[in-house]
């Protein structure tokens, strides 16, 4: 019965990575359709050499017959939810099961297909060492795992009709937005994003949204709050609030970068406002303060919170 409030923080890419050599690929990089992707991770298409990998990589020069190896995720997976949405909303004709034609759904889990060249692995490491160590494989990451293991990355069309990769979308920067911060800026624009943060978010996704340099898979993360915080005492209220501004800050999005998240563009960071106009607030919030830098004796003070200085709980026996 609570009323809950959406605080949008970060956003993240999830890329289609895969172990075909360099050389076999060629300079233009592995191309892959939305509905060519589809028949793949459905196991309809199940050779790297298939015509209609072919058609949009005339260059990709692999053994006959050569089998894709594809990973999937065995539990409740976000980028599973964003990889089988993607696919189901770009191309549900595809996005079926080789045998039966039944429709494979969307979600953090799902049915796979039962076939010799579907490899189930457990978490993001599972992915990272299937891709690692297993020749021509596919499978899909958080683009910033793939990125720091140096995989090479499958381009995808966006709704720009341009091919790119999430190395590229983040790298290219228009209006000041790069591809990943530009998929929250048009669902903002498009209706996407509810204009009400208390409104029912569940169905917000953020796959195949507009722009010449917008990657089409972009997960969005939320801090979930009570709308009503009237019954926090006034420390709770003051710290809780402290760490919302600051993850929702400067410098709170700054740190994204370094976690391989993406921050938020200015059109989805409302937190100012949502404070404001929408927290029910107590009665008094304590209000904190942030030492980044030495700050003689003002540092010290209870409500202070310090980058500067340990917690006597850290020391104490």
């Amino acid at each position: 019965g609570r009323e809950m409030v959406h605080i949008p923080f970060s956003l993240g890419a999830i890329g289609i990575f895969h172990s075909v050599s360099v050389a076999e690929v060629g300079s233009q990089g592995l191309k892959l359709s939305p509905c060519v992707l589809a028949k793949i991770f459905s196991g309809q298409i199940t050779e790297w050499d298939h015509a209609e990998i072919k058609a949009d990589n005339p260059d990709l020069d692999v053994p006959a017959g050569t089998i894709i190896q594809v990973g999937h995720r065995t539990s409740g997976s976000s980028s599973t939810g964003g990889t089988t949405g993607y696919l189901e909303s770009k191309c549900p004709a595809s996005w079926k099961m080789f045998d039966t034609q039944v429709d494979m759904g969307s979600g953090s889990e799902i049915t796979w297909p039962s076939l010799t060249n579907f490899h189930p692995v457990e978490g993001s490491p599972g992915m990272k060492d299937l891709i690692a160590n297993t020749p021509y494989a596919i499978g899909y990451l958080d683009a910033g795992h793939g990125h720091q293991r140096g995989f090479s990355e499958v381009k995808l069309k966006n709704e720009d009709a341009k091919w790119l990769t999430t190395k590229e979308a983040i790298a290219t920067v228009i209006d000041g937005n790069n591809g990943i911060a530009a998929a929250g800026k048009s669902a903002v624009e498009n209706g996407t994003i509810p204009a009400d943060v208390t409104d029912d978010w569940s169905t917000v996704n953020l796959y195949g949204k507009a722009g010449p340099n917008t990657w089409p898979i972009v997960l969005v993360s939320y801090i979930y709050v009570n709308k009503d915080w009237t019954a926090l005492p006034p420390g709770k209220a003051g710290i809780l609030k402290a760490f919302i501004d600051y993850v929702t800050g400067s410098e709170g999005q700054a740190l994204l970068a370094e976690y391989s998240f993406n921050s938020i563009p200015s059109a989805m960071n409302h937190w100012s406002n949502t404070w404001t106009n929408v927290i029910t607030q107590p009665g008094i919030v304590t209000d904190f303060t942030f030492e980044n830098s030495t700050d003689a004796w003002n540092g010290q003070h209870p409500d202070v919170i310090s980058a500067k200085r340990n917690s006597y709980s850290m020391w104490k026996l």
